[in-house]
């Protein structure tokens, strides 16, 4: 749901303050979040930090952006990372020291690059990053925040195995629903803290809405669709006698 200025009725909001619950646009808080210490602005009323709700305002629905995701990945830069990925997967020849730097590089590069791609589209780019722009530096500290996410995760999914299968499951499904908005927050604050960061998550999740519950929808449907098919395949036409 697009939400307008408080102060502006006609003019849609960039930014939006949590505690009072006002929405302000570019008129209010000029400039842009590079201009702000740690990119958010404070409140004029409560001088609490501001969230940039800019980029989710003004963005299409993703249903009405089809072709464009279908043509964003034939670029440049993206053709050129997947290439890569494919040619570090044909050259692995099985288990080794060598085979596991490759492994651990590749992976580390594609998300650097998946991080950036977020970055620039939240920023309202619409121009897929080049390969260079993956490779600034910040590959290896984003890629061990990443890992470090995943293992917060792990420790906390086994201290809940200790309560019972229910409070597991109910785990990996808050799991499930908040990662994409934890990748989000690290491409964009690129805060280890702030991802993992329950109370921010569940906010930033709430800001974009309905939108967000559907696309997390969407790609969990996406996700378990070749599973899905592969079993009804094996159930109607088993090979074995």
């Amino acid at each position: 749901m697009t939400n307008n200025c408080t102060y502006h009725s006609t003019t849609e909001a960039s930014w939006h303050c949590q505690p009072c619950g006002r929405h302000y646009c570019d008129t209010c808080i000029p400039g842009s979040s590079a201009n702000y210490r740690n990119g958010q602005p404070d409140c004029p009323l409560c001088h609490k930090p501001l969230s940039y709700i800019g980029a989710s305002n003004s963005a299409k629905p993703f249903w009405q952006m089809g072709i464009f995701y279908f043509k964003y990945a034939l670029q440049p830069g993206p053709l050129t990372v997947i290439a890569l990925a494919a040619a570090v997967g044909l050259l692995i020849s099985g288990p080794g020291i060598v085979s596991l730097l490759m492994l651990l590089g590749a992976f580390a590069l594609v998300t650097r690059y998946n991080l950036l791609v977020i970055q620039t589209l939240a920023g309202g780019q619409l121009q897929a990053p080049g390969f260079g722009d993956a490779m600034d530096g910040n590959s290896a500290p984003l890629f061990l925040k990443v890992i470090g996410m995943s293992l917060i995760a792990g420790f906390v999914g086994y201290k809940l195995l200790s309560i019972g299968p229910g409070a597991l499951q109910l785990y990996s499904i808050a799991l499930s629903l908040l990662t994409p908005a934890a990748m989000i927050v690290l491409a964009l604050e690129g805060s280890l803290r702030a991802a993992i960061n329950p109370l921010k998550l569940l906010q930033f999740t709430l800001i974009i809405g309905w939108p967000y519950l559907l696309l997390w929808l969407s790609t969990g449907a996406i996700s378990a669709a070749p599973v899905t098919c592969l079993c009804w395949w094996q159930t109607n036409f088993p090979l074995g006698p």
